[in-house]
């Protein structure tokens, strides 16, 4: 069981164990198993000159055994520098945690092969996304994408599929049904995706998208530079709803 709930991001430096009465070390955490927590290092505190040895060369004056190297006045104490433990050597990689859940109906070797595949079609989708609506089911769609980071930040079960599913969820629950379509319009598609997603049904997805790709495509290229200067056009001469 580990001693503190730091994550791989963490220094552990205010973590449990440094609040606790009284403050102890780390012992099992995750950042002092990839070398940065910082409540397992000990640093030495300065200290002042020590006096001369007894066998050092000195020099009789008339006041007395005078140091040659050391000048009459009284000097201020001077410290040394701080030692500090060098930086551990990187440790090896972590390696992910074994894929074992289940999505849905479908077990961790076959959602990852369809996640693979969705991802391999979708980043080549020409750009259709909407805003996710803030209502309840625009939560649900930002809860879903928390979910999947914080799986791979705890190094979670979904460690070693969840970032390329952050990728893939909003290309595939974000796509726009038709160019006039409402925030109403959305709302549906979002509420009826998200089940789908759920269940782990991602060539569902993946054929929806291609259809509404394939009637983007039919309407002609569209070009980034005529569309920056029709724009401009339009702001210049004050026509901002047609621009917009």
């Amino acid at each position: 069981m580990v001693c503190c709930k730091c994550n791989r991001t963490g220094r552990c430096k205010g973590c449990a164990c440094v609040k606790a009465d009284p403050p102890r070390r780390c012992k099992d955490c995750l950042p002092g198993k990839l070398g940065s927590c910082l409540n397992a290092s000990t640093v030495t505190t300065p200290c002042y000159r020590t006096p001369p040895a007894s066998n050092s060369p000195i020099s009789q004056g008339p006041q007395g055994p005078q140091d040659p190297q050391v000048s009459h006045g009284p000097s201020p104490p001077v410290y040394r520098v701080p030692q500090v433990e060098p930086y551990p050597t990187l440790p090896c990689a972590t390696p992910m945690s074994s894929p074992t859940f289940t999505w849905g109906e479908y077990s961790a070797t076959e959602f990852s092969e369809s996640l693979e595949e969705a991802h391999h079609i979708a980043v080549h989708w020409r750009k259709n996304c909407f805003i996710p609506p803030q209502n309840k089911v625009g939560k649900e769609f930002v809860s879903e994408l928390a979910r999947l980071y914080l799986a791979f930040g705890t190094s979670s079960t979904l460690e070693s599929i969840a970032l390329k599913a952050t990728i893939v969820l909003p290309l595939l629950l974000l796509q726009k049904p038709h160019r006039t379509s409402k925030n109403k319009d959305h709302t549906k598609c979002l509420e009826r995706r998200m089940e789908i997603w759920k269940k782990g049904d991602l060539s569902k997805l993946v054929d929806e998208g291609k259809a509404i790709q394939n009637r983007i495509s039919n309407k002609g290229p569209i070009h980034d530079k005529n569309t920056a200067r029709s724009f401009a056009n339009l702001m210049f001469a004050g026509k901002c709803k047609a621009a917009l």
